[in-house]
């Protein structure tokens, strides 16, 4: 977990420019990493694990929420199997089930390319996101 004295040094929305706000920056990642990692080793609690990785990437990254979604076999429909939410966001997890891909290709397109789906503003994503924002 991110300790709080570290979770300070990473400003929400903010870009790191001073070498120092770097160099925190990069701390606090390599610090996630290897608490992300050890969480998975030996007889762990899968669910704890992925709900705790979540709630340190969300911190770190200043997001409201983070997810992870398990596709179907088919590729067909996506299921929101976890969730993190920072303080005073309403979970969704329970809302987003049995999701047609189809309706989301942006998403499905950034998945396939390999790339996160990260957003400060989900207002600022490009109009073929108009699905992706209505999440």
């Amino acid at each position: 977990m991110i300790e709080e004295k570290e979770k300070s040094s990473v400003k929400r929305d903010k870009i790191v420019t001073t070498e120092k706000e770097q160099a925190d920056y990069w701390l606090n990642l390599e610090i996630l990493i290897s608490t992300i990692s050890s969480r998975f080793l030996g007889n762990t609690l899968i669910d704890d694990a992925l709900n705790a990785s979540l709630r340190d990437v969300g911190i770190l990254t200043g997001v409201s929420r983070s997810y992870i979604f398990q596709f179907s076999d088919d590729k067909k429909l996506m299921n929101n199997t976890h969730e993190w939410c920072a303080e005073d966001i309403s979970p969704r997890v329970h809302k987003l089930h049995d999701l047609e891909s189809k309706r989301f290709p942006w998403w499905i397109q950034q998945l396939k390319e390999g790339r996160n789906i990260q957003s400060s503003d989900v207002k600022s994503l490009h109009k073929t996101a108009q699905p992706t924002k209505e999440l």
